[in-house]
């Protein structure tokens, strides 16, 4: 946007399913163009987008000739001074401030213990809707993930493009001051 805020989104998929994601509602590029609208900060491009996504929701057709398809949203959200990565399913969220090196988003939950900002709830819900017991650290990944992502393998795409910034980074320094 004109103020220097840029967002990446992907699609993820998680176990998830306490809406009709059919139901038309925010899709996840609807959020991005809003979070680009109202942000002059990734800060607030992510507050904007959270906001929303806990008071609409997120779903709807996610393509023009399968309107079955259907999918959460995960977001790279940028400028000049931080980064952040939002990984959502439903109406729940975990953010990550990224302060140091590079990260990247590729259709799979990657977020584990160390998030930094979450949904308002996400622990009771953690624990009403997956048994999660708060005696060991909340994994979203693997919660509301499952086994639906392989983020840890070096083969898959998230592990390759993770490689290919790992190389970068060697290079370069990070552009995040």
């Amino acid at each position: 946007n004109e103020k220097g805020v840029v967002i990446g989104n992907e699609a993820v998929w998680t176990l998830v399913e306490d809406e009709d994601l059919v139901t038309k509602r925010l899709l996840g590029m609807d959020l991005v163009r809003l979070g680009l609208e109202r942000g002059s900060t990734a800060k607030e491009a992510l507050q904007t987008i959270t906001s929303l996504l806990e008071t609409h929701g997120q779903g709807g057709p996610c393509a023009e000739n399968d309107p079955s398809l259907t999918y959460h949203n995960s977001f790279l959200i940028a400028d000049c001074r931080e980064a952040w990565i939002l990984e959502t399913a439903g109406r729940h969220w975990v953010a990550e401030h990224v302060t140091q090196g590079s990260r990247n988003i590729s259709n799979t939950l990657t977020i584990r213990t160390e998030f930094d900002l979450s949904s308002k709830g996400l622990q009771d819900y953690a624990r009403r809707n997956f048994h999660w017991d708060d005696s060991v650290p909340l994994d979203w990944a693997h919660l509301v993930g499952g086994d639906l992502g392989d983020c840890e393998s070096p083969y898959s795409r998230q592990g390759c493009g993770r490689r290919l910034l790992l190389e970068h980074d060697k290079k370069e320094t990070s552009m995040i001051q």
